[in-house]
């Protein structure tokens, strides 16, 4: 079966309708996160919560597996072993990751025998890291662990298999540690019907939206909250806009605009693959008719901040806005997707039809050219 998303989660809602606590009690931090606003917190070590292997409306798509969180403590040293993550089918735990007393961290097969253990104290106190691992779900099954990217445990032939059905399994996250260990954990992801270890998705990220929702193009109203960027397909320098409308409408730009994952109006949805930003790294931004205020705002790497220009048309060359370079590496690449954020606000009542255009000079190529329509209401917007 194809690659399949099973189940992912931020905790942005600081509640446990996601999961449930199968023992002891769960909280959630808004001091201490990795992305959004929250992460879940589990400082007692007699609590555990687990969460749905497959959430309603997705299907299972059997093995290989693949599986990540990010994982927060206060204690590398713990005085009792604690468990990382743990993935269990519906009879037992199948693969558990485990930090060890000494610090060092071990891969443990389904009879909890250790297979495989690292050969140093990875982790630092009071540091976010991204766990993942990949895992046939077999008696005979190879398994691998990665901590921010690199691998760090593996095996290839070892039983983890607890005979059960892996659909109607779960997700767990636990706190063993018997001293004052607190433990916290933001997004995580399930995957299923990988082909290998290089399906994984990488450090995830939950990206957070208002709640009340203002027109028909299911964008949340007012602004987006990101979570974070991540970087990916590298922009070209010498990027501008140009703006077409009534001069009663005010155009607000912002080109920040975060992807990888990325809820839209509710849920999340999955955009496999990395984005740049442009940031103006190299040149700008330039504003060379005037018309645009806060320039900068458009390229500071913020959806909640943005530029704005009551001109009634733009080109090129006449009240436009630009900027050089990106927060890309110097690797160079092509461009593959470019998103763009378009906030109309109305000084009148009558609905309005613009144009925006994202042209880079460099290539002589135009990036993005698309009309958009804003109806009738104080403000809207829209994601290109």
């Amino acid at each position: 079966m194809a690659l399949t998303l099973n189940n992912f989660s931020g905790h942005e809602t600081q509640g446990e309708e996601e999961g449930s606590v199968t023992s002891g009690s769960v909280s959630y931090s808004d001091t201490i996160f990795q992305h959004g606003t929250a992460s879940l917190e589990i400082p007692d070590s007699t609590s555990v919560i687990q969460y749905p292997w497959v959430v309603n409306g997705a299907t299972d798509a059997g093995n290989d597996y693949i599986a990540g969180v990010w994982f927060y403590t206060s204690d590398v040293t713990p005085s009792s072993a604690t468990a990382i993550l743990t993935l269990n089918d519906s009879t037992g735990g199948c693969v558990f990751v485990r930090l060890e007393t000494d610090g060092t961290i071990v891969l443990l097969d389904t009879d909890s025998v250790e297979v495989d253990t690292t050969v140093s104290t990875p982790l630092s106190i009071n540091t976010w890291y991204f766990f993942e691992i990949y895992f046939q779900k077999s008696s005979t099954g190879a398994a691998e662990v990665f901590l921010d990217n690199l691998s760090i445990l593996s095996t290839a032939s070892d039983d983890f298999d607890a005979t059960g059905a892996m659909a109607t399994g779960n997700f767990e996250l636990r706190n063993n540690a018997t001293a004052n260990v607190q433990l916290n954990f933001d997004a995580f992801y399930i995957l299923s019907g990988a082909s290998s270890a290089a399906d994984r998705l990488g450090p995830v990220e939950v990206f957070g939206y208002q709640t009340a929702s203002s027109d028909n193009t299911g964008m949340a109203n007012g602004t987006w909250a990101e979570a974070g960027d991540t970087p990916g397909v590298e922009e070209a320098d010498g990027t501008a806009v140009e703006v077409a409308g009534a001069s009663s409408t005010t155009v607000t730009v912002d080109l920040d605009v975060p992807t990888n994952l990325r809820g839209l109006g509710g849920g999340p949805s999955v955009n496999i693959g990395d984005t740049y930003h442009f940031d103006t790294s190299d040149g700008g931004p330039t504003d060379p008719d005037a018309e645009w205020s806060d320039e900068a705002n458009a390229f500071d790497g913020s959806t909640v901040t943005a530029a704005a220009c009551g001109a009634t048309s733009g080109d090129s060359v006449t009240n436009e806005m630009g900027g050089e370079g990106t927060n890309a590496p110097s690797s160079g690449g092509t461009i593959g997707n470019v998103f763009a954020r378009v906030a109309v606000s109305h000084t009148q009542g009558d609905n309005f039809a613009g144009g925006f255009i994202i042209w880079t000079d460099s290539q002589g190529e135009t990036l993005l050219n698309t009309g958009a329509s804003f109806f009738d209401v104080t403000s809207s917007a829209a994601i290109f």
